[in-house]
């Protein structure tokens, strides 16, 4: 209580020397107007004057204004700016829009009025979040960065930028889209840098939000016996259905360092000390990228999220070689004690006799449901793509991690955003690596996925306005 007593006098206190400094400007200025010669003063005259007229925060003691009660300070400021992040990346745009306690203007009205704007525009309302140490609210939206003309239009027309001088933006279309909106809207963007973006948002979202992150309590097998994703409880038992586990961090003790694994169309892996301290360790050209670029080239399928649903029908066993179809159902693998039902090969079912299947010790196929009878579909393939990119990001950031002496590793990136199968997956192979290195490795994901580099940016904005947090 006394706490919040001293920060309220801290900032009335700095009100006032606002005002003062507010007033002594206007008066310095009528000075110049009754006399103009004042304006050519020297430099020592004009030292003098300003050191008579000085007034600052530090002469009147202020205690330090908490982190928090800052950001509230900068978020009460009319420049609406202050209200957005931006993150413009290859293929899909997201805003973030703060809206302030007790406030209200025809941006929000416009803002919380409907759940889609235009043709791809679309306010993920599930995830809007009240956050009480900025005193306000978040909402998300994302749309097509192929729409980017059109929401520029949009803009324009609506003339939802009145007012505002400034916006902090993320990614590449920071730098391909600034001209557009300097030149058409009047907005200046300031670029932020893409991964310290990502690493403050989740820095942030993570300690403030109750349930921001969670794993899998248990998780199903990516190449299920029937093709029906089913889960492994603690006893070994197969049963339906996932379940979600919270991992709570509410603050810095506990939480650095981490490993960050950003899945976008590529892979970076970043070693985080703190929310401005991070070191890239490692990562792969093997994305989000990879699965769409190859499902565009072996289907049908032109679209992200086509592809995906595709892959939700599909049994990536018609494609990917087991450890079983080499060795046989036995126990004796040359020693090396690999799981029978572990990925051999990706994509390398069709070099089995009789163009695929599982085959006995005369090289015969054994399973005709799964073998030379059964050709894999479009969707077969789209999830042989999503399995082989999940397993291999879940390797690679499993070893990093490892090297690193880490033993949490956060995964973020687009490529995750609403693909439940992808983290199932990874999660899976951590596990199942843990199993046969014996080193444990927990992955953890988060709930406003796809958004952080837009959380980034509009804190950022803040910082610019507050100084650093």
């Amino acid at each position: 209580m006394l706490a919040q007593r001293r920060a309220a006098a801290a900032l009335s206190l700095a009100a006032v020397a606002l005002l003062v400094l507010s007033w002594l400007r206007r008066r310095r200025r009528a000075q110049l107007a009754e006399n103009p010669a004042a304006a050519t003063a020297t430099p020592a005259e004009r030292a003098a004057a300003a050191a008579e007229l000085r007034i600052s925060t530090s002469q009147l003691h202020l205690p330090a204004t908490p982190r928090s009660e800052r950001r509230s300070l900068a978020l009460s400021s009319p420049e609406l700016g202050s209200r957005f992040g931006l993150d413009i990346g290859g293929s899909l745009a997201k805003l973030v829009f703060f809206e302030k306690d007790g406030f209200s203007d025809r941006v929000l009205e416009f803002v919380t009025a409907s759940q889609t704007y235009g043709t791809s525009g679309v306010r993920d309302e599930a995830l809007s979040v009240h956050l009480p140490a900025l005193g306000g609210r978040l909402h998300f939206i994302r749309f097509a960065t192929s729409h980017m003309k059109g929401a520029i239009d949009l803009l324009e027309e609506e003339r939802l930028t009145a007012g505002v001088a400034r916006i902090y933006a993320t990614g590449g279309g920071a730098h391909k889209y600034r001209e557009a909106f300097e030149r058409r809207l009047g907005v200046r963007v300031t670029a932020c840098n893409e991964l310290g973006a990502v690493v403050l948002g989740i820095c942030f979202m993570a300690r403030s939000q109750v349930g921001e992150c969670y794993t899998l309590e248990s998780v199903a097998d990516p190449h299920p016996k029937d093709g029906k994703p089913r889960r492994r409880s603690e006893s070994g038992e197969e049963e339906e259905g996932l379940r979600k586990v919270p991992r709570a961090f509410s603050g810095a003790g506990g939480f650095f360092p981490f490993l960050l694994c950003n899945v976008g169309t590529g892979v970076s892996i970043l070693r985080v000390e703190g929310e401005s301290t991070y070191t890239r360790v490692s990562g792969t050209a093997l994305g989000g990228g990879t699965f769409l670029g190859l499902a565009r080239l072996l289907t049908r399928f032109h679209e992200f999220q086509q592809a995906l649903d595709a892959a939700h029908d599909g049994d990536a066993r018609h494609t990917d070689m087991l450890v079983r179809d080499i060795y046989g159902s036995g126990d004796e693998r040359a020693g090396l004690k690999l799981p029978g039902d572990l990925t051999a090969s990706f994509f390398a079912k069709s070099l089995l006799g009789g163009g695929g299947g599982s085959v006995d010790a005369n090289g015969e196929p054994k399973s005709p449901g799964l073998g030379a009878t059964a050709a894999a579909s479009e969707a077969d393939v789209c999830k042989a793509l999503l399995v082989m990119i999940s397993q291999n990001v879940a390797q690679i950031a499993h070893l990093a991690a490892r090297v690193q002496g880490l033993r949490r590793v956060f995964f973020t990136g687009n490529f995750l955003r609403g693909n439940q199968m992808a983290v199932q997956t990874i999660v899976y192979t951590m596990r199942r690596w843990a199993e046969l290195d014996g080193v444990e490795t927990e992955a953890v994901f988060f709930r406003h996925e796809g958004y952080f580099g837009a959380i980034g940016a509009f804190l950022s904005t803040v910082e610019g306005a507050t100084g650093p947090w």
